[in-house]
C-alpha cells in the first residue's frame, strides 16, 4: 500500500472514477507552464495555473495520471468535482474538518477565517492515508510535508 508523500500526491483517496471526476482544461503553453500534481486555479485568462497564496476562484487538483502535462501541452487534466477526495502535500498544521487553501507552491495550508474568504479554501482536510475508518482510527492533524487527504467542497 502506498503511504509516502511521493506515492500519494495527486492520487484519488477513494475509488474515484478518473474518467468521470477529471476534466480537461486549457493552460499556458510557454516555458515553465508544466504543472505538477497539486492545487491549481482557473485564472482570469481562462487557463489553469499553479494556485498561489491568496488565490480565489475555481480550483482543482492536478492528478497523478499519465501522461502528465509538459510545458508545450495546451491542456492538462484537472480533478475538480465536488465531494471527491485527493491527496495533496501539506504545508502547515491543519485539524480534521478544517478548510484548506493553496500556498504559493500549490500545496495545502490551513484556512484562517479571520483573514481569508471562503472562496480561497475550497478543500476540507479529512486526514491521512487509512485514517477515519472505524471508531478506533480517527483522523489526526496534518503537518508540513505530509500527504493530506482533502475533499473538494467547492468553497
Amino acid at each position: 500500500m502506498p503511504a509516502s508523500l511521493s506515492d500519494l500526491k495527486g492520487l484519488p483517496a477513494n475509488d474515484e472514477d478518473l474518467e468521470k471526476n477529471v476534466s480537461i482544461g486549457n493552460k499556458a503553453t510557454t516555458g515553465g507552464s508544466k504543472v505538477d500534481p497539486g492545487i491549481i486555479i482557473l485564472n482570469t485568462a481562462g487557463v489553469w495555473a499553479k494556485a498561489g497564496a491568496g488565490a480565489s476562484g475555481p480550483m482543482g487538483i492536478v492528478p497523478k495520471k499519465h501522461p502528465l502535462n509538459t510545458d508545450t501541452d495546451p491542456t492538462l487534466q484537472v480533478a475538480d468535482r465536488n465531494d471527491t477526495e485527493w491527496y495533496i502535500e501539506g504545508a502547515g498544521t491543519v485539524k480534521p474538518g478544517q478548510r484548506v487553501k493553496p500556498d504559493a507552491n500549490g500545496n495545502g495550508i490551513p484556512w484562517v477565517a479571520a483573514t481569508d474568504t471562503i472562496k480561497e479554501a475550497p478543500f476540507i482536510y479529512e486526514g491521512h492515508y487509512g485514517e477515519g475508518v472505524g471508531l478506533d482510527n480517527k483522523p489526526t492533524d496534518g503537518l508540513t510535508g505530509q500527504a493530506w487527504r482533502v475533499r473538494i467542497s467547492g468553497g
